[in-house]
Protein backbone atom coordinates (compact mmCIF):
# COMPACT_ATOMS: atom_id res chain seq x y z
CA UNK A 1 0.00 0.00 0.00
CA UNK A 2 1.19 3.48 -0.82
CA UNK A 3 1.20 6.15 1.79
CA UNK A 4 3.09 9.24 2.86
CA UNK A 5 3.12 11.47 5.89
CA UNK A 6 3.52 15.24 6.19
CA UNK A 7 4.21 17.47 9.14
CA UNK A 8 1.22 19.36 10.60
CA UNK A 9 2.32 22.58 8.93
CA UNK A 10 1.83 21.02 5.53
CA UNK A 11 -1.89 20.72 5.95
CA UNK A 12 -2.39 24.37 5.08
CA UNK A 13 -3.03 24.79 1.40
CA UNK A 14 -0.70 27.76 1.01
CA UNK A 15 2.20 25.57 2.07
CA UNK A 16 0.83 22.44 0.38
CA UNK A 17 1.11 23.89 -3.12
CA UNK A 18 4.75 24.75 -2.54
CA UNK A 19 5.69 21.24 -1.43
CA UNK A 20 3.37 19.20 -3.67
CA UNK A 21 5.97 18.44 -6.41
CA UNK A 22 8.43 17.17 -3.81
CA UNK A 23 5.75 15.01 -2.13
CA UNK A 24 4.81 13.52 -5.50
CA UNK A 25 8.40 12.44 -5.98
CA UNK A 26 8.31 10.77 -2.56
CA UNK A 27 5.13 8.99 -3.55
CA UNK A 28 6.63 7.62 -6.73
CA UNK A 29 9.74 6.44 -4.93
CA UNK A 30 7.72 4.55 -2.32
CA UNK A 31 5.29 3.06 -4.84
CA UNK A 32 5.46 -0.72 -5.17
CA UNK A 33 5.53 -0.86 -8.96
CA UNK A 34 5.51 -4.01 -11.05
CA UNK A 35 8.77 -5.34 -12.45
CA UNK A 36 9.10 -5.56 -16.25
CA UNK A 37 7.12 -8.57 -17.39
CA UNK A 38 5.60 -9.14 -13.96
CA UNK A 39 2.12 -10.64 -14.07
CA UNK A 40 -0.67 -9.13 -11.98
CA UNK A 41 -3.54 -11.45 -11.06
CA UNK A 42 -7.15 -10.60 -10.27
CA UNK A 43 -7.86 -9.66 -6.62
CA UNK A 44 -8.73 -12.52 -4.28
CA UNK A 45 -11.65 -11.70 -1.96
CA UNK A 46 -12.23 -13.67 1.23
CA UNK A 47 -14.01 -13.41 4.56
CA UNK A 48 -12.10 -13.69 7.85
CA UNK A 49 -11.57 -17.29 8.92
CA UNK A 50 -11.67 -18.74 5.41
CA UNK A 51 -8.85 -20.44 3.48
CA UNK A 52 -7.58 -18.75 0.31
CA UNK A 53 -5.36 -19.63 -2.63
CA UNK A 54 -3.00 -16.99 -4.05
CA UNK A 55 -2.28 -18.10 -7.64
CA UNK A 56 1.22 -18.24 -9.09
CA UNK A 57 2.04 -20.62 -11.93
CA UNK A 58 4.18 -20.85 -15.03
CA UNK A 59 2.71 -21.14 -18.51
CA UNK A 60 4.50 -24.47 -18.97
CA UNK A 61 4.64 -27.46 -16.62
CA UNK A 62 8.21 -27.09 -15.37
CA UNK A 63 9.42 -29.06 -12.35
CA UNK A 64 10.19 -26.49 -9.64
CA UNK A 65 11.13 -28.83 -6.80
CA UNK A 66 14.81 -27.78 -7.00
CA UNK A 67 14.08 -24.07 -7.40
CA UNK A 68 13.89 -21.28 -4.81
CA UNK A 69 10.41 -19.83 -4.31
CA UNK A 70 9.57 -16.88 -2.11
CA UNK A 71 6.29 -15.21 -1.21
CA UNK A 72 6.42 -11.70 0.26
CA UNK A 73 3.86 -9.15 1.43
CA UNK A 74 4.69 -5.90 -0.32
CA UNK A 75 3.48 -3.66 2.49
CA UNK A 76 6.04 -5.22 4.83
CA UNK A 77 9.70 -4.49 4.14
CA UNK A 78 11.77 -7.67 4.73
CA UNK A 79 14.18 -7.44 7.63
CA UNK A 80 17.72 -7.13 6.17
CA UNK A 81 18.95 -9.76 8.63
CA UNK A 82 16.05 -12.14 9.17
CA UNK A 83 14.50 -11.66 5.71
CA UNK A 84 10.97 -12.13 7.00
CA UNK A 85 8.95 -13.82 4.24
CA UNK A 86 5.38 -15.01 4.09
CA UNK A 87 6.74 -18.25 2.64
CA UNK A 88 10.21 -19.41 1.58
CA UNK A 89 10.98 -22.68 -0.23
CA UNK A 90 14.52 -23.89 -0.95
CA UNK A 91 16.36 -27.20 -1.28
CA UNK A 92 13.04 -29.07 -1.42
CA UNK A 93 11.87 -27.83 1.97
CA UNK A 94 10.14 -24.92 3.69
CA UNK A 95 12.58 -22.54 5.40
CA UNK A 96 10.59 -21.46 8.45
CA UNK A 97 13.56 -19.63 10.01
CA UNK A 98 13.18 -16.76 7.54
CA UNK A 99 9.38 -16.64 7.60
CA UNK A 100 7.02 -14.40 9.53
CA UNK A 101 5.74 -16.19 12.62
CA UNK A 102 2.12 -15.24 11.89
CA UNK A 103 2.26 -17.28 8.67
CA UNK A 104 4.43 -20.28 9.57
CA UNK A 105 1.56 -22.51 10.70
CA UNK A 106 -0.91 -21.26 8.10
CA UNK A 107 0.80 -21.37 4.70
CA UNK A 108 1.75 -24.17 2.33
CA UNK A 109 2.43 -25.09 -1.28
CA UNK A 110 1.01 -28.07 -3.12
CA UNK A 111 3.83 -30.65 -3.57
CA UNK A 112 2.21 -31.96 -6.74
CA UNK A 113 1.86 -28.41 -8.02
CA UNK A 114 5.61 -27.83 -7.68
CA UNK A 115 6.18 -30.62 -10.17
CA UNK A 116 3.96 -28.83 -12.72
CA UNK A 117 5.20 -25.25 -12.42
CA UNK A 118 2.52 -24.25 -9.90
CA UNK A 119 3.60 -22.50 -6.69
CA UNK A 120 0.16 -21.27 -5.65
CA UNK A 121 0.17 -20.36 -1.96
CA UNK A 122 -2.54 -21.53 0.42
CA UNK A 123 -3.25 -19.37 3.48
CA UNK A 124 -5.49 -20.91 6.11
CA UNK A 125 -7.76 -19.00 8.45
CA UNK A 126 -7.14 -15.55 6.97
CA UNK A 127 -7.44 -12.47 9.16
CA UNK A 128 -8.05 -8.80 8.44
CA UNK A 129 -4.33 -8.21 8.94
CA UNK A 130 -3.53 -10.59 6.06
CA UNK A 131 -5.07 -8.23 3.52
CA UNK A 132 -2.66 -6.63 1.09
CA UNK A 133 -0.52 -7.13 -2.01
CA UNK A 134 1.53 -10.34 -2.24
CA UNK A 135 4.36 -11.19 -4.60
CA UNK A 136 5.54 -14.61 -5.73
CA UNK A 137 9.11 -14.88 -7.02
CA UNK A 138 10.92 -17.86 -8.55
CA UNK A 139 14.63 -16.98 -8.37
CA UNK A 140 16.19 -19.19 -11.03
CA UNK A 141 13.59 -18.23 -13.65
CA UNK A 142 13.25 -14.58 -12.56
CA UNK A 143 9.49 -15.09 -12.63
CA UNK A 144 7.27 -12.72 -10.62
CA UNK A 145 3.55 -12.47 -10.04
CA UNK A 146 1.50 -10.27 -7.74
CA UNK A 147 -1.97 -10.78 -6.32
CA UNK A 148 -4.11 -8.56 -4.11
CA UNK A 149 -5.80 -10.28 -1.17
CA UNK A 150 -8.91 -8.49 0.09
CA UNK A 151 -10.32 -9.55 3.46
CA UNK A 152 -13.60 -7.87 4.33
CA UNK A 153 -15.98 -8.09 7.26
CA UNK A 154 -18.50 -5.43 6.20
CA UNK A 155 -21.73 -6.29 4.43
CA UNK A 156 -22.08 -5.09 0.81
CA UNK A 157 -23.63 -1.67 0.24
CA UNK A 158 -26.42 -1.72 -2.37
CA UNK A 159 -27.64 1.50 -3.97
CA UNK A 160 -29.29 2.91 -7.09
CA UNK A 161 -27.76 5.58 -9.35
CA UNK A 162 -28.21 9.00 -7.79
CA UNK A 163 -28.30 7.72 -4.21
CA UNK A 164 -25.93 8.79 -1.44
CA UNK A 165 -24.03 5.92 0.19
CA UNK A 166 -22.11 5.50 3.44
CA UNK A 167 -19.00 3.28 3.40
CA UNK A 168 -18.28 2.33 7.04
CA UNK A 169 -14.78 2.36 8.48
CA UNK A 170 -14.12 2.80 12.19
CA UNK A 171 -11.70 1.68 14.87
CA UNK A 172 -12.83 -0.59 17.67
CA UNK A 173 -11.99 2.17 20.15
CA UNK A 174 -13.02 5.84 20.06
CA UNK A 175 -9.56 7.19 19.31
CA UNK A 176 -8.91 10.71 18.00
CA UNK A 177 -7.76 10.47 14.37
CA UNK A 178 -7.66 14.16 13.51
CA UNK A 179 -3.85 14.10 13.20
CA UNK A 180 -3.75 10.83 11.27
CA UNK A 181 -3.54 10.14 7.53
CA UNK A 182 -6.64 8.47 6.08
CA UNK A 183 -6.70 6.86 2.63
CA UNK A 184 -9.74 5.67 0.71
CA UNK A 185 -9.00 3.85 -2.57
CA UNK A 186 -10.90 1.77 -5.12
CA UNK A 187 -9.30 -1.66 -5.42
CA UNK A 188 -10.51 -2.59 -8.90
CA UNK A 189 -8.66 0.34 -10.49
CA UNK A 190 -5.03 0.39 -11.59
CA UNK A 191 -3.37 1.85 -8.52
CA UNK A 192 -1.93 5.31 -9.07
CA UNK A 193 -0.32 7.10 -6.11
CA UNK A 194 -2.12 10.30 -7.12
CA UNK A 195 -5.54 8.73 -7.59
CA UNK A 196 -7.29 8.24 -4.27
CA UNK A 197 -11.03 8.29 -3.74
CA UNK A 198 -10.41 10.38 -0.63
CA UNK A 199 -7.15 11.48 1.02
CA UNK A 200 -7.19 13.21 4.38
CA UNK A 201 -4.29 14.57 6.46
CA UNK A 202 -4.83 16.28 9.78
CA UNK A 203 -8.54 16.59 9.16
CA UNK A 204 -8.05 18.27 5.75
CA UNK A 205 -9.00 16.57 2.48
CA UNK A 206 -6.17 16.87 -0.06
CA UNK A 207 -7.86 17.03 -3.46
CA UNK A 208 -4.57 17.21 -5.41
CA UNK A 209 -4.05 13.46 -5.01
CA UNK A 210 -7.68 12.44 -5.55
CA UNK A 211 -9.56 11.30 -8.64
CA UNK A 212 -11.52 14.13 -10.21
CA UNK A 213 -14.73 12.11 -10.36
CA UNK A 214 -14.82 11.91 -6.55
CA UNK A 215 -13.50 15.33 -5.46
CA UNK A 216 -16.90 17.05 -5.30
CA UNK A 217 -18.80 13.99 -4.07
CA UNK A 218 -16.95 12.58 -1.06
CA UNK A 219 -16.61 13.70 2.54
CA UNK A 220 -15.65 12.52 6.03
CA UNK A 221 -17.46 13.44 9.22
CA UNK A 222 -15.23 15.83 11.26
CA UNK A 223 -16.90 14.72 14.48
CA UNK A 224 -16.36 11.09 13.47
CA UNK A 225 -12.61 11.65 13.16
CA UNK A 226 -12.54 12.54 16.85
CA UNK A 227 -14.10 9.16 17.71
CA UNK A 228 -12.08 6.83 15.48
CA UNK A 229 -14.68 6.90 12.69
CA UNK A 230 -13.47 7.62 9.14
CA UNK A 231 -16.65 6.50 7.39
CA UNK A 232 -16.82 7.86 3.84
CA UNK A 233 -19.91 9.43 2.27
CA UNK A 234 -20.26 9.35 -1.52
CA UNK A 235 -23.01 11.51 -2.98
CA UNK A 236 -24.91 10.86 -6.21
CA UNK A 237 -23.37 7.45 -6.96
CA UNK A 238 -23.07 6.21 -10.53
CA UNK A 239 -22.79 2.76 -12.08
CA UNK A 240 -19.04 3.37 -12.41
CA UNK A 241 -18.76 3.76 -8.62
CA UNK A 242 -19.56 0.07 -8.09
CA UNK A 243 -16.66 -1.97 -6.75
CA UNK A 244 -14.46 -2.77 -3.77
CA UNK A 245 -13.21 0.11 -1.62
CA UNK A 246 -10.36 0.09 0.90
CA UNK A 247 -10.02 2.34 3.94
CA UNK A 248 -6.46 2.54 5.30
CA UNK A 249 -5.00 4.41 8.29
CA UNK A 250 -1.19 4.00 7.93
CA UNK A 251 -0.37 5.35 11.39
CA UNK A 252 -2.55 2.69 13.02
CA UNK A 253 -1.89 -0.05 10.45
CA UNK A 254 -5.66 -0.37 10.27
CA UNK A 255 -7.56 -1.39 7.17
CA UNK A 256 -11.13 -2.22 6.25
CA UNK A 257 -12.80 -3.00 2.95
CA UNK A 258 -16.36 -2.65 1.75
CA UNK A 259 -18.12 -3.77 -1.43
CA UNK A 260 -20.54 -1.42 -3.17
CA UNK A 261 -23.15 -2.54 -5.71
CA UNK A 262 -24.94 0.06 -7.83
CA UNK A 263 -28.01 -1.39 -9.55
CA UNK A 264 -29.73 0.30 -12.46
CA UNK A 265 -33.53 0.21 -12.89
CA UNK A 266 -33.48 -2.76 -15.28
CA UNK A 267 -31.40 -4.82 -12.84
CA UNK A 268 -33.78 -3.96 -10.00
CA UNK A 269 -36.79 -4.86 -12.16
CA UNK A 270 -35.20 -8.15 -13.20
CA UNK A 271 -34.39 -9.00 -9.59
CA UNK A 272 -37.98 -8.22 -8.58
CA UNK A 273 -39.41 -10.32 -11.42
CA UNK A 274 -37.13 -13.24 -10.55
CA UNK A 275 -38.18 -13.03 -6.91
CA UNK A 276 -41.88 -12.92 -7.81
CA UNK A 277 -41.51 -15.77 -10.29
CA UNK A 278 -39.78 -17.95 -7.69
CA UNK A 279 -42.44 -17.11 -5.10
CA UNK A 280 -45.26 -17.85 -7.58
CA UNK A 281 -43.65 -21.12 -8.61
CA UNK A 282 -43.29 -22.10 -4.97
CA UNK A 283 -46.96 -21.34 -4.31
CA UNK A 284 -48.02 -23.34 -7.40
CA UNK A 285 -45.91 -26.27 -6.30
CA UNK A 286 -47.59 -26.15 -2.89
CA UNK A 287 -51.08 -26.07 -4.50
CA UNK A 288 -50.22 -28.98 -6.80
CA UNK A 289 -48.84 -30.99 -3.90
CA UNK A 290 -51.99 -30.37 -1.87
CA UNK A 291 -54.21 -31.28 -4.85
CA UNK A 292 -52.40 -34.55 -5.37
CA UNK A 293 -52.62 -35.34 -1.69
CA UNK A 294 -56.40 -34.77 -1.75
CA UNK A 295 -56.75 -36.95 -4.84
CA UNK A 296 -54.96 -39.86 -3.21
CA UNK A 297 -57.08 -39.54 -0.07
CA UNK A 298 -60.33 -39.60 -2.10
CA UNK A 299 -59.15 -42.56 -4.18
CA UNK A 300 -58.12 -44.43 -1.06
CA UNK A 301 -61.48 -43.90 0.61
CA UNK A 302 -63.35 -44.84 -2.58
CA UNK A 303 -61.28 -48.02 -2.96
CA UNK A 304 -62.09 -49.02 0.62
CA UNK A 305 -65.79 -48.47 -0.07
CA UNK A 306 -65.66 -50.66 -3.17
CA UNK A 307 -63.80 -53.43 -1.34
CA UNK A 308 -66.36 -53.23 1.43
CA UNK A 309 -69.15 -53.50 -1.12
CA UNK A 310 -67.50 -56.54 -2.73
CA UNK A 311 -67.25 -58.24 0.64
CA UNK A 312 -70.91 -57.55 1.31
CA UNK A 313 -71.81 -58.95 -2.11
CA UNK A 314 -69.97 -62.16 -1.37
CA UNK A 315 -71.41 -62.70 2.07
CA UNK A 316 -74.89 -61.27 1.54
CA UNK A 317 -75.61 -61.57 -2.18
CA UNK A 318 -79.40 -61.46 -1.67
CA UNK A 319 -79.29 -57.84 -0.48
CA UNK A 320 -77.07 -56.40 -3.19
CA UNK A 321 -78.79 -54.17 -5.72
CA UNK A 322 -78.76 -55.33 -9.37
CA UNK A 323 -76.49 -52.51 -10.62
CA UNK A 324 -73.67 -53.78 -8.35
CA UNK A 325 -74.04 -57.43 -9.24
CA UNK A 326 -71.48 -57.21 -12.00
CA UNK A 327 -67.98 -56.57 -10.62
CA UNK A 328 -66.80 -55.14 -13.94
CA UNK A 329 -69.06 -52.14 -13.39
CA UNK A 330 -67.21 -51.36 -10.18
CA UNK A 331 -63.88 -51.20 -11.98
CA UNK A 332 -65.31 -49.07 -14.78
CA UNK A 333 -66.67 -46.62 -12.24
CA UNK A 334 -63.32 -46.58 -10.47
CA UNK A 335 -61.45 -45.83 -13.73
CA UNK A 336 -63.86 -43.03 -14.63
CA UNK A 337 -63.51 -41.47 -11.21
CA UNK A 338 -59.71 -41.74 -11.33
CA UNK A 339 -59.53 -40.06 -14.74
CA UNK A 340 -61.84 -37.29 -13.51
CA UNK A 341 -59.63 -36.42 -10.55
CA UNK A 342 -56.44 -36.73 -12.61
CA UNK A 343 -57.69 -34.16 -15.12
Amino acid sequence: MIYFELSPSHIYFSVWFSVLPRQRKRLKVRKRSLFPGEQKNEPIIAAPGRDVLLPCRLDSEVDLQDHTVEWTKLEMDPDPIKRAFVYFYQNRKTMTKVMLETFIQRVSLNPDGLKRGDVTLKIRNVTLQDEGMYRCYIHELDHRETVHLVVGKNKPIIAAPGDDVILPCRLDSEEDLQDQTVEWSKLDLEHDPLSFVCYCIGGEIITEVMMETFIQRVSLNPDGLKRGDVTLKIRNVTLQDEGKYSCFIPGKKFRETVQTFVLNSSQEMMSSLCFRAKRSQKQNNIWISRSRLGLWIVLGVFTLLILSAVCICQWRPQKVSPEFSDLSSFWRNLQLLTSFFSS
